[in-house]
């Protein structure tokens, strides 16, 4: 199914229901920092005798952790973080997946932080007029999708509320704290992987974007009844929103020590991947010579050709959660552009003919709107997949020379998203050749 390209603000906006998916943003961090592994390692020392905690309460606690009748197995968290979040790993099989919450997510992002005041005002970039209401449509438009699926969620989250609490309960124990020699409950779970799990990849990332993250949702739960109202209050958006928006912003910029990425040296590099937007739509748009159409960001008020330039191919590579999904929201935002953001395998068909039937569609769909088109999971068409799992994951030569083709007589810009270092040779060379630019994302 293709995304739409306008938010969806109709429906009900409850604040329980947004509350939900907040708390199953934040427990999918602690998924990612291993908390319930290492909880779960913690019960099964205790079993064995392994873990002395003296006549506290740390050790009931754990009994009571492993008894609860509520515990989920890692599927089934897997299944609500995809309900609510539209996580990737494993479909949701009681509640449809959210596909929309991480571009409506970073929609909202994007647009609270081009409103910042306090960001470095040096830019060129003028900033466009009658953002403020894009802000808070996208604001809306993230509260009314929250609420929906927040809605088939309410049940299973009270239930996964109690087994979080009492997780957070043995983490926080001053016994567990004292047997790792833990200052917090952040500690004990850094310690226990360490030692036990071969370590977390990023504590601290994923703690300062669990909490700001949470801060965001909650500023949205809060402001519900504001919400469902079209315009938006003055002055908007609040001194609240705009420090969650930037805490999250320094995180995801933070990098990960696991990933190892490598570029050809004549390929752009972004110097700062966590530089604020500003900055970052700047750079972007130095990079893709677009200067132009800064000035004509009504395409309605622009010739065919400069409001829908032709053949505007940019691929975006680096290592995931380098910032390349964010970069493509911060440029098309910059622009006033909606973003389309649609999954390369979706398109792509082993049939003949559907290939560019598909293509097509979506096409034609973003160039009546004139949106920026970014095709993510384009990885096998730059290099090796580490995944491939049958036919329909291996793109054929003929196939990628079709796709390049109609990509260049497209009007308008497409941006490719891929994780993988392109490859110099066949049909995925001739690409990279095709391509208007190649802009790297390090981490």
């Amino acid at each position: 199914m293709l995304a739409n390209l306008a938010p969806d603000t109709k429906g009900d906006i409850v604040a329980e229901n947004i509350r939900a998916v907040q708390a199953i943003y934040f427990a999918q961090h602690l998924e990612s920092m291993r908390a319930f592994e290492v909880v779960d390692r913690l019960v099964e020392l205790y079993q064995q005798g392994q873990l002395p905690l003296g006549s506290g309460k740390a050790g009931s606690l754990l009994e009571r952790y492993a008894a609860a009748a509520g515990r989920l197995s890692a599927r089934q968290r897997q299944q609500l973080y995809a309900g609510a979040l539209g996580v990737a790993g494993v479909a949701a099989d009681a509640v449809p997946t959210n596909h929309e919450f991480l571009s409506l997510w970073l929609r909202l992002i994007t647009a609270v932080a081009l409103l910042d005041r306090r960001q470095d005002a040096s830019s060129l970039l003028a900033r466009p007029h009658g953002v403020s209401a894009v802000a808070w449509r996208d604001a809306r438009a993230l509260a009314t999708n929250a609420s929906v699926h927040g809605a088939a969620l309410i049940g299973p989250v009270r239930q996964f509320s109690v087994i979080a609490n009492l997780l957070r309960a043995v983490l926080q124990a001053p016994e567990i704290r004292k047997a790792f020699g833990a200052r917090d409950m952040w500690h004990v779970i850094e310690q226990v992987a360490a030692v036990y799990l071969g370590g977390a990849r990023n504590m601290a990332r994923d703690r300062r974007l669990a909490q700001a993250g949470s801060a965001i949702l909650e500023w949205v739960a809060e402001h519900a009844d504001a919400l469902a109202k079209p315009v938006a209050p003055t002055p908007f958006p609040d001194p609240a929103l705009l420090d969650a928006v930037q805490a999250w912003l320094a995180a995801s910029g933070e990098g990960d020590d696991a990933e190892n990425d490598t570029k050809p040296s004549n390929w752009p590099a972004l110097a700062s991947p966590s530089a604020r937007l500003w900055a970052l739509a700047s750079e972007l748009v130095r990079i893709m010579g677009i200067e132009a159409l800064l000035g004509r960001r009504e395409p309605a008020a622009a010739p065919a050709d400069e409001a829908h330039p032709q053949g505007l191919v940019v691929l975006f590579c680096g290592a995931a959660g380098a910032g390349k999904t964010l970069g493509a929201h911060t440029l098309a935002a910059t622009l006033s552009r909606d973003l389309m953001r649609v999954d390369l395998r979706q398109v792509l068909s082993q049939a003949i003919g559907e290939t560019e039937k598909n293509l097509n569609a979506v096409l034609a769909q973003v160039e009546h709107s004139g949106a920026v088109l970014l095709l993510d999971e384009a990885d096998a068409l730059f290099g090796k997949r580490t995944d491939v799992q049958d036919a329909h994951d291996r793109y054929t030569d003929s196939e990628i020379d079709r796709l390049l083709q109609r990509l260049q007589a497209h009007k308008g810009m497409v941006i490719l998203e891929s994780t993988a270092v392109p490859s110099g040779s066949g049909a995925a060379g001739r690409l990279v050749a095709g391509l208007s630019h190649v802009v790297h994302f390090p981490r």
